[in-house]
């Protein structure tokens, strides 16, 4: 979750376009440098493996990627993160949220949001 926040904070800064529309964008470019539909800041299986995911498995996580609703210039300016486990128990037992506050969360009983407890509070 960590990585993947500093991943919307680096692509904020360098595109200037707001957050991104998908977690695909913030995986490899298809080809040629990095750009805005494949920024290079994290690996292909987090991010999904293509520009137009919203989803990825890792470490016995699922992720779920949701972008805010761009504003009337394009810019997306909020998104929010979950990561579930895939077999609760097996390959984990806590849910996490986070969303552009950076603050990470957490839920044992059910899927975390904004509401749940920060980690560490």
């Amino acid at each position: 979750m960590r990585t993947l926040n500093t991943a919307e904070i680096n692509y904020l800064t360098t595109y200037g376009t707001g957050y991104t529309a998908t977690l695909g964008d913030l995986g490899p470019p298809t080809s040629g440098n990095p750009n805005a539909t494949g920024a290079g800041l994290i690996d292909s299986i987090i991010s999904g493996g293509a520009a137009t995911a919203t989803t990825s498995l890792k470490s016995g996580y699922k992720f779920t990627y949701n972008s805010g609703t761009a504003d009337p210039s394009g810019r997306i300016d909020t998104y929010s993160i979950t990561a579930t486990p895939i077999t609760v128990g097996t390959t984990g037992t806590n849910s996490y949220y986070t969303d552009q506050s950076a603050v990470i969360r957490q839920n044992s009983t059910a899927t975390a949001g904004s509401t749940d407890s920060p980690l560490g509070g």
